[in-house]
């Protein structure tokens, strides 16, 4: 066991990130080789038609780790990888022809830090970039201002472009900026939260570097469904279902659905075949609706029958399904009941209302214990 008077700084002096998963070793040791493999043949093919030379920077391999290790990093996206490195070579170039070889390299990290920052470009290779120019003034006399500058964003351009081909492949998403209203697992109405209130979040913490708006949309969204599983465990549809719902057949008439609401608080009713399988259901208003159009109640009520008016509810559960997940589907799905059925017949409802109260009976029995 450790101590606590132990210091704090042993602790930050060990592994901050878990151990890769095979899966994951396999793809960014894979990716990375293919991204350097793509810039080498590159500079090869070049060089082999006599155009102007290229040539590899050792930041591109930094820029290789991001793009292919953790892809989803708000740095290691197309515009920050790409741009970054480009205004990182420009200060560079800029530093060597204004300032004498001892202040080069200080100017030209400084300006690149700048740069990147203001042109929402941040790229950690992009310090190195603007480095390794500002200790290599021989480089960009040979070279020339626009050949460096160029074959620097060329060859990002083309790792990045490996990047995008290699993870359309690797099960990874990339590039990795898409909208809150694209995020899985869920839409942004579940948390509550705009993207703006997002990235305060983050701000605030000083993540914004770390970490999008979307990805944070996404743990959060992940974090809640594991508090959900958590707290209901081992129950399931069956435990939670509301079995006073009125149940009609497909061919009972107004006059039969009429009588089903009289009999009962609840605003649907239940559609069901001879076989007992659901169909779905009948709202209160849309029965109501059908009786405003009758002049004749006593002749025409039994033209209208239940499965011309039933609205489908899309999917069906069965009882077994665990009732974390079922809370989340039936928040996803935004509808007010979802049908749950025991081996294909219809057992009853999930409610929202009914949910609600075995939410505060489970907080409830926790605070008790």
């Amino acid at each position: 066991m450790i101590s606590d008077n132990r210091p704090v700084w042993w602790f930050a002096c060990l592994p901050s990130m878990p151990f890769p998963e095979r899966g994951e070793l396999l793809k960014a040791t894979l990716g990375g080789f293919l991204g350097i493999s793509t810039c080498s043949l590159m500079v090869g093919l070049v060089s082999n038609l006599g155009l102007q030379s290229l040539f590899l920077v050792a930041p591109l391999g930094a820029t290789a780790v991001l793009v292919f290790a953790v892809p989803n990093s708000p740095l290691a996206q197309p515009w920050p990888a790409v741009m970054g490195n480009t205004l990182a070579a420009i200060c560079g170039v800029i530093a060597v022809t204004l300032a004498s070889p001892q202040v080069a390299p200080v100017l030209a990290v400084t300006l690149a830090f700048a740069a990147m920052l203001i042109g929402r470009a941040l790229h950690p290779p992009g310090g190195a970039v603007a480095l390794l120019l500002g200790l290599s003034p021989n480089l960009v006399r040979e070279t020339g201002i626009l050949g460096t500058c160029l074959n620097i964003s060329l060859m990002t351009f083309a790792l990045v472009a490996a990047g995008v081909l290699f993870h359309r492949f690797s099960g990874r998403r990339y590039p990795f900026r898409t909208s809150l209203s694209q995020a899985a697992p869920t839409p942004p109405q579940r948390l509550g939260l705009d993207k703006d209130e997002l990235t305060e979040l983050l701000a605030k913490f000083h993540q914004t570097t770390n970490l999008g708006a979307v990805d944070l949309a996404r743990l959060l969204a992940a974090a809640e469904e594991e508090i959900i599983h958590h707290t209901f465990q081992d129950q399931t549809c069956g435990d939670a279902i509301s079995n006073d719902i009125p149940t009609v057949s497909a061919k009972s008439g107004l006059r039969e659905m009429v009588r089903q609401f009289r009999l009962s608080d609840h605003v649907v009713l239940a559609v069901t075949d001879i076989q007992g399988k659901f169909l779905g259901f009948v709202w209160h208003k849309d029965v109501l609706s059908e009786l405003a159009k009758l002049t004749k109640p006593r002749l025409l009520s039994f033209q209208v029958r239940a499965t011309d008016i039933l609205r489908q509810s899309g999917f069906t559960l069965d009882s077994s399904v665990p009732l974390g997940e079922a809370i989340t589907l039936l928040v996803q799905s935004e509808q007010e009941f979802l049908p749950v059925a025991e081996n294909g017949e219809f057992k009853g409802v999930l409610t929202r209302s009914g949910l609600l109260d075995l939410i505060l009976f489970a907080n409830r029995r926790k605070a008790v214990a």
